[in-house]
């Protein structure tokens, strides 16, 4: 049996909770790419490779705090480090497929390890209103033999009180070391 007033709890205690949590129109501008998807093939050693051509603008009033990242739906591949750079003048981002974080011995090292000298973490990271940063993901290949992929990366951020939750929707093969494409 429900008291008068029970209701009345019930349905503030939800609109309660509904203001607490994550909304998707958010201030931090990441352009969507749902619908690509790109292979890349594993990693020999030890390095994670970089799905790092995600470009994001704050472009709200408040300053946006990075909070979490996370992958969507990752099969035999798990996060690795996750880091904020600057965005160059000319606009150019660290790119995907490279290893992380980048050695002497990596094609286009200077241009790759002068980035990477600007980074920070991308968790606590600041970005600034107006302020565009290039966001760079690791993923590490649990298994090299087997096939991996994961099919979207999701940025939590907060921003003048509230969270919010954008999600850039490439999706992403992994191959096997010797190149055998997964089916």
């Amino acid at each position: 049996m429900t008291r008068p007033g029970q209701l009345v709890v019930t349905v503030a205690t939800l609109a309660l909770l509904a203001g607490c949590s994550s909304a998707t129109d958010g201030p931090l501008d990441i352009p969507t790419s749902d619908g690509a998807t790109v292979t890349l093939i594993a990693e020999s050693g030890p390095r994670e490779r970089a799905i790092g051509n995600i470009r994001a603008t704050n472009t709200g009033d408040d300053e946006v705090t990075i909070t979490r990242i996370t992958l969507v739906d990752p099969s035999n591949v798990r996060l690795g480090h996750s880091v904020v750079v600057p965005m160059t003048a000319n606009g150019r981002t660290m790119g995907s497929g490279f290893p992380v974080p980048p050695t002497s011995t990596d094609q286009d090292y200077d241009r790759l390890a002068a980035l990477w000298a600007t980074s920070e973490p991308a968790i606590g990271a600041v970005v600034e209103p107006g302020q565009q940063v290039n966001l760079v993901v690791g993923l590490e290949q649990v298994d090299k033999s087997r096939c991996a992929s994961l099919d979207a990366t999701t940025v939590t951020y907060t921003a003048g009180g509230r969270t919010y939750r954008d999600t850039w929707g490439t999706t992403y093969d992994f191959t096997t070391l010797d190149g055998t494409r997964c089916g």
